[in-house]
């Protein structure tokens, strides 16, 4: 079941990028599993999990920023469709089991959180001036010269 959801999002992942620089989908779908991989297995695997298939699309030729621009689009769309999915389950779980314990309107009051967050998330990304958390890593990236993108793939680091 994990497989299809895993092709189909790396195909819609793949749709991101300008057409000349479109990877296969198998390496899309490959990214897709790392990153999936690495959020669940890593110590600090939701950043590393976001960040390092960025990396590998900048190693495959993508420019940085769309590299970093597309996975955290991606990233949007898989919570956002998410929530929707978590939607369906709370109608099916209220129309197949009723409401003898509460269960949906206990969900639903925990729910109403979610397209909030959602909404929010979408709106920081898109809002927000993202010049200090650039100055940051161009700091850490002074520090520590391995994690400067130029030690991956030559391209050069903004700021």
């Amino acid at each position: 079941m994990h497989v299809p959801q895993i092709g189909f999002t790396a195909l819609a992942w793949r749709g991101l990028p300008p057409p000349g620089q479109r990877p296969p989908a198998m390496f899309m779908a490959a990214l897709r599993w790392y990153r999936e991989t690495a959020g669940a297995l890593l110590p600090a695997g939701g950043i590393v999990g976001q960040a390092a298939p960025a990396r590998l699309l900048m190693r495959r030729g993508v420019p940085g920023d769309a590299a970093g621009a597309t996975a955290t689009v991606d990233m949007t769309l898989e919570a956002v469709s998410q929530l929707f999915f978590t939607l369906a389950g709370i109608l099916l779980l209220i129309l197949g089991r009723g409401d003898a314990d509460g269960v949906a309107g206990f969900a639903l009051t925990r729910l109403g959180v979610a397209p909030a967050g959602a909404a929010a998330m979408v709106a920081v990304q898109r809002r927000l001036p993202l010049t200090l958390l650039e100055r940051l890593l161009a700091r850490l990236a002074r520090r520590f010269p391995a994690v400067r993108p130029v030690a991956c793939c030559g391209t050069a680091w903004p700021g």
